[in-house]
């Protein structure tokens, strides 16, 4: 028993740890900070009154325009729409795309095939005459902004079912 508490210990220790690792290494680096001079000087000194110069570093400038961060988050809050299972939380985060104006492609079962706004990424035999080129399940939900597709829902579509000819 105390062997097997040790062992679930270090391996939540090694999981914190590997945790904190990528979370520092994927961190963004901080712009370098510029000092400015004190408010009031100290008695008997000059202040320089000329603006601080540029940074010389050679670095690249990281920070995104206001579009790219705008893509950026809702990559991200498709993504956890993705990861997520509680259904709360999917259904806050389709809400709050929704006000920002990204919302889901209907990709609901019987629905008619759009390759405009659909992926076909398998097959199902049809039931019925009338159910080929229809959408048999949604696989991976998409997502639409205005006239623009951020991702095409991925589907499984009814195809006519296979005859086999045989001669006689």
């Amino acid at each position: 028993m105390e062997l097997v508490l040790a062992v679930g210990l270090i391996c939540l220790l090694l999981g914190l740890a590997a945790g904190w690792a990528l979370r520092t290494l994927n961190a963004p680096r901080p712009a370098p900070a510029t000092v400015l001079p004190p408010a009031t000087p100290p008695q008997g000194t000059e202040v320089d009154t000329k603006p601080p110069a540029e940074p010389t570093s050679a670095a690249p400038d990281t920070r995104m325009s206001g579009g790219q961060l705008e893509k950026q988050l809702v990559q991200a809050l498709i993504s956890l729409h993705d990861l997520t299972e509680a259904a709360s939380l999917r259904t806050q985060i389709t809400e709050d795309l929704a006000r920002a104006g990204v919302c889901l492609i209907d990709a609901r079962a019987g629905a008619g095939f759009d390759p405009a706004l659909h992926r076909a990424v398998d097959t199902s035999t049809a039931g019925a005459p009338g159910d080929t080129d229809t959408i048999a399940r949604q696989l991976r939900p998409g997502w639409i902004t205005g006239n623009t597709v951020l991702r095409y829902a991925e589907v499984a579509v009814y195809a006519a079912p296979k005859t086999i000819k045989t001669e006689v």
